[in-house]
């Protein structure tokens, strides 16, 4: 019997060691505090794959372990959770009957068995011995059985037995031997485990084993102990197994707290990182003997300390992940070769469930796993495992390690959050049991005194103002979510509970303590002594007993976990701030005598809204939080502490000074003019409800003003709106101010500078490429021509000063979003995914992953999802374009055409003589930086947004009918060419000759005669037909000339008459100069 005992504690090693150990790739190890899913060296695949699978198998492995004795029974785990239905109570009645009766057995047990468990010698190292063969494989193959039994018990109690555990381990006395009521649990636990299982799993388990034990190693066993309490202990054992298979629980199937979002990353993440460790995984011996051996120098209680941190690691992790990671184990060993190396993809599937399981706990519960293994195997066991490595496998395999644990990390909890699923558990009895919505509830909780009542409310805005931006705004979210579908008796689920505790825990740590008691201390001066002890009446006693006391913890690990706020960026522009400032001094002057008229005193102010509802009072309440969730947070901030101030500096009749009324009106009305009107509209709509005409309250006011005041306040607003207003975004301007706040820091990743985004992301295929342009052009010429200009200036805006790494500021980010997706909503789906899979089929399959390699992964998700998100709001709210009128004239028009085509017919030759198919169009500018090339697109840029856009649609939409038409070798028809230069010259005729140079200038530098590209294009042509072209460009620019706004500058073909540049490169300058922006303006 004692035999068997041994086999899990044994069998760990050599099932764990399936997986690669990258030790230490540096020459110290080290332990980073910081890498929240275990980090470089040592023994992280020790803590990564014990921690997890260990702590998710210890107690199904130890417990279930320690009961395979012939005859014996069943396993693993139940959870008694009562559900909200008839079957689930059912269900739940039946398991508590036959969890009391296996409870009772192991009372028994207990009291027959302790006499026996006090001899045996457990500090003994022959514990940590193999207790048969030294067979890797067949041990890893038992221990497959173990975790496919574990895997298949009921979570719930599985936590449970590793808690009984783990309470059992702390604290264990010198003897090794925990108390007998510890024990009474630990077999109660195991008891319940087997009964969740069917019989036939227990049983291969104990075939498996014994199969590996040395016959002789029971009887060995036996001699260390009293033969007669042996025996009593046996037959009580045996009496337990029939109690535990007469109680067969079923097993409850879990549910996971992973969201699908980081399940995908994590599954991605795994992949890669499979791929990249695989051939070290190849390169370890899995049949060596280290696997079978103890931990050298440790005792067994050193050991069991690690255990037990395992154990309570997997207690605290999704059951439901936790079950994915321990089966995709078992398939894994089921599908071993002879040498105990896993497929690639069963070892891929591990890695993305043990991600996700430890995605699932935070990362101090993680690193405290890591710091134990550490401390047990980090001096000797890493360095023997590296030296018998291949060194450029063990460094990949680490390094894509290291990104997989960042992955990870990203969507581990916070101790707090922990912390605030326990406080939910704990409250959600209370909560279910105060009455929400009654009327009391929207009374003031002691004297209606609203002079001291606006005193305690400036130190909750002052706390708020202080608070880290995003996380109000993710509480204010996780209200919103809680509200949307609130049932009748106005009690959100536990889940949504959690989560609102979890924000605002996260709120309170960002702010100093001193803020928070403040707050503390001005609220409870003014609630009636009384309040407590009647509210306390509603509720039963021990239900808020126990809700305190978690509330207390929670305080406790907020308090141990601060948060430094971060400082909030502003979207709203300067010439907003400047505007809506000036407004506000305006509207301050002229409302100034109203608000002095208010009594503040009045005890209207500390009323409920006559005639409603709690839960009507809440809607209007959510619609305010919705809105506050779309506020720019610098704005937010700044209308935050005005009031303050104001507050702060009132006279005793609650009146404001009216340079402090002027800052919160300036603060409102930048807040106001980062959301939508449609947004203020809900605010302003569901308050109408509560508190318009037909409650009196606006009417009651008024008959106590000065009329004349009244009437000049209002006028005043009404000029304060029309500014406001004017700044206010539309829905897809909103949108994209989330996407970039999504997006910042993905964006701030991705290496701009990078030759690499010069070439094209796929074959080098100028044809297909070619056509795939004329896609965009078509799309781009289809567009509301304002909208295309407003989103090239949104990009210049951006281009000019950028920053060395080529990142925009974040507010700039938000404009270039907002105009490209109104640009989308401008022209139908239909188009977009035309130019979506033009494109597609291009790029080359491995162009994603191998960027995505250049990013953090959560970052890249977190980008993707906020993009999906905003094409949605695109899609929702399409937008007309507008008819284009033509400023340029009749008769310049004609002449441009006239003169285009003679410059076609004279020009096609030298055209079909150009090699369209070279590799040439493909490359990126010779010796030129990102920003050189960028530099000269802006000048594009900002040619085109000065261009006659119905003459620039003529442009494009003749690109791209000569685009469809063009033969094999990309070349166009002739009428096609004709077409293509009536319109660009038309365009040109538009802008100013400094505008034409400005571009001329830019792609000289880029692509002039000292890049030697003119004088390549030019040794393959015709000369005759080159200076053929040269010619009639020069009468084609005469027209051209003749039609632009007047300038003393000359165009720049003088200039290259003047310079004396060789006709041909003239032509390609020319070429690129004004044919370029009509291909890129389009589509920005």
């Amino acid at each position: 019997m004692q035999s068997v005992w041994t086999v899990p504690s044994t069998a760990v090693a050599s099932g764990c060691s399936r997986l690669p150990m990258p030790k230490v790739v540096r020459s110290k190890p080290t332990a980073s505090i910081d890498a929240g899913v275990g980090v470089g060296a040592d023994v992280f695949w020790v803590a990564l794959i014990g921690g997890s699978v260990a702590a998710a198998t210890a107690g199904r492995r130890l417990a279930s372990g320690r009961l395979t004795v012939p005859g014996q029974v069943r396993g693993t785990v139940v959870a008694v959770r009562a559900t909200e239905t008839d079957a689930g109570n059912a269900l739940v009645k039946e398991k508590s009957e036959k969890a009391d009766a296996i409870q009772k057995a192991a009372a028994e047990l207990t009291e027959a068995t302790y006499p026996f468990m006090q001899e045996v010698p457990w500090n003994s190292d022959e514990f940590c011995l193999t207790p048969g063969k030294h067979d890797p494989i067949l041990w890893t193959k038992a221990v497959g059985k173990i975790i496919g039994m574990g895997a298949d018990m009921d979570a719930e109690l599985v936590k449970a037995g590793c808690h009984a555990h783990h309470v059992a381990c702390t604290n264990l006395p010198p003897n090794g031997v925990c108390s007998e009521a510890q024990l009474t649990n630990i077999y109660a636990a195991i008891g319940h485990m087997i009964a969740s299982v069917p019989e036939s799993q227990t049983m291969e388990v104990y075939d498996s084993v014994s199969a590996l034990v040395r016959p002789d190693v029971p009887t060995y066993l036996m001699s260390k102990v009293t033969e007669e309490n042996a025996r009593t202990a046996y037959d009580a054992l045996i009496k337990f197994t029939e109690v535990v298979k007469a109680n067969p629980i079923t097993p409850s199937p879990p549910t996971t707290a992973v969201s699908s979002s980081a399940a995908s990353c994590i599954n991605q993440a795994a992949n890669e990182l499979g791929k990249a460790a695989y051939p070290f995984m190849q390169g370890v011996d899995w049949t060596d003997d280290l696997w079978a051996k103890p931990v050298p120098g440790r005792s067994a209680q050193e050991v069991l300390r690690v255990v037990s941190k395992m154990i309570m690691m997997g207690t605290k992790m999704d059951s439901a992940a936790l079950q994915e990671a321990a089966r995709a184990h078992v398939k894994a060993i089921e599908g071993i070769d002879a040498k105990g190396v896993l497929t690639q993809s069963d070892f891929e599937a591990i890695l993305a469930g043990l991600g996700k399981v430890i995605s699932s706990v935070p990362e101090s519960t993680v690193m405290g796993v890591y710091n134990d293994m550490n401390r047990i195997t980090g001096s000797s066991v890493p360095p023997f495992i590296f030296s018998k490595q291949n060194p450029v496998e063990a460094i990949a395999a680490y390094s894509a390690l290291m990104k997989f644990k960042d992955t990870v990390k990203a969507f581990q909890p916070s101790p707090i959050e922990v912390a605030a699923v326990k406080l939910a558990k704990e409250t959600y009895p209370f909560m279910q049991e105060v009455p929400w919505n009654s009327f009391e509830f929207l009374q003031t909780p002691g004297a209606a005194n609203p002079i001291a009542w606006t005193d305690a409310i400036g130190q909750i805005i002052d706390m708020g103002a202080s608070m880290d931006a995003e996380i109000v705004k993710a509480a204010c979210e996780a209200h919103h979510a809680a509200i949307v579908d609130l049932p009748e008796n106005g009690v959100c689920s536990e889940a949504q509970l959690a989560e609102i505790y979890a924000t605002i825990g996260r709120m309170i740590a960002s702010v100093p303590e001193s803020k928070t008691m403040q707050v503390y201390y001005y609220v409870s001066a003014l609630v009636d002594k009384k309040v407590p002890e009647y509210l306390m009446s509603k509720v039963t006693e021990k239900n808020a007993r126990a809700a305190y006391d978690a509330l207390l913890d929670f305080t406790r690990v907020v308090k141990r976990n601060p948060i430094t706020p971060s400082r909030p960026t502003t979207s709203v522009s300067a010439s907003a701030d400047s505007k809506i400032s000036a407004a506000a001094s305006k509207l301050a002057e002229a409302a100034y005598p109203f608000m002095k008229g208010v009594d503040w005193t009045d005890s209207l102010w500390a009323k409920a809204p006559p005639g409603k509802d709690a839960q009507e009072v809440l809607k209007a309440v959510d619609k305010m939080i919705v809105m506050g969730t779309e506020m720019d947070g610098a704005a937010l901030q700044e209308a935050a502490r005005a009031h303050v101030r104001a507050i702060r500096g009132k006279d005793s009749k609650g009146v404001l000074a009216q340079k402090d009324l002027k800052a919160i009106l300036a603060g409102l009305g930048k807040a106001i003019s980062s959301v939508p009107e449609s947004t203020v509209m809900d605010v302003y709509d569901e308050m109408s409800k509560l508190a318009g005409e037909s409650t009196g309250i606006p009417e009651y006011i008024y008959s106590k003003q000065n009329p004349v005041d009244a009437l000049a306040a209002y006028g005043a607003l009404m000029e304060f709106k029309d500014t406001v207003r004017a700044y206010q975004p539309d829905a897809i301007g909103a949108a994209a101010a989330k996407l970039s706040n999504a997006s910042y820091s993905f964006m701030q990743q991705v290496p701009w500078n990078s030759f690499e985004f010069l070439l094209p992301p796929g074959k080098a295929d100028p044809i297909g490429w070619t056509q795939a342009l004329g896609k965009m052009i078509d799309m781009g010429a289809s567009m509301d021509g304002e909208l295309v200009k407003a989103g090239c200036l949104a990009h210049h805006n951006a281009i000019v000063n950028l920053p060395s790494s080529s990142v925009c500021s974040q507010a700039q980010l938000t404009e270039i979003y907002a105009a490209i997706g109104r640009m989308i909503a401008s022209v139908p789906e239909s188009q977009t995914m035309g130019v979506y899979e033009s494109v597609k089929a291009l790029v080359d399959p491995k162009v994603p992953e191998y960027l995505m390699a250049k990013v953090t992964e959560a970052d890249a998700k977190a980008a993707y999802d906020a993009l999906i998100e905003f094409t949605e709001v695109v899609k929702a709210n399409p937008i007309k374009p507008s008819n284009a009128t033509t400023v340029v004239s009749s008769s310049d028009a004609s002449a441009i055409s006239a003169a285009a085509s003679e410059l076609g017919k004279a020009a096609y030759p030298f055209m079909k003589g150009v090699d369209w198919t070279d590799d040439l169009w493909a490359k990126a500018p010779p010796g030129r930086s990102a920003q050189e090339v960028l530099k000269a697109v802006d000048k594009m840029i900002v040619m085109g947004s000065d261009m006659d856009w119905a003459a620039l649609q003529e442009a494009a939409r003749a690109h791209a009918k000569a685009i469809e038409s063009m033969d094999a070798k990309g070349v166009l028809t002739q009428g096609d060419f004709n077409a293509i230069l009536a319109g660009l010259g038309k365009a040109i005729s538009s802008v100013p000759e400094t505008s034409v140079m400005d571009v001329y200038t830019e792609m000289n530098t880029l692509a002039g005669t000292i890049t030697g590209i003119p004088n390549y294009i030019y040794s393959k042509q015709n000369p005759a037909d080159a200076m053929a072209a040269y010619g009639a460009l020069l009468q084609f620019k005469d027209t051209v000339k003749a039609a632009q706004p007047k300038q003393d500058r000359k165009l720049f073909v003088d200039v290259v008459a003047e310079w004396q540049l060789d006709p041909a490169v003239a032509g390609l300058i020319v070429f690129l100069a004004v044919t370029l922006p009509s291909v890129l303006v389009p589509v920005h």
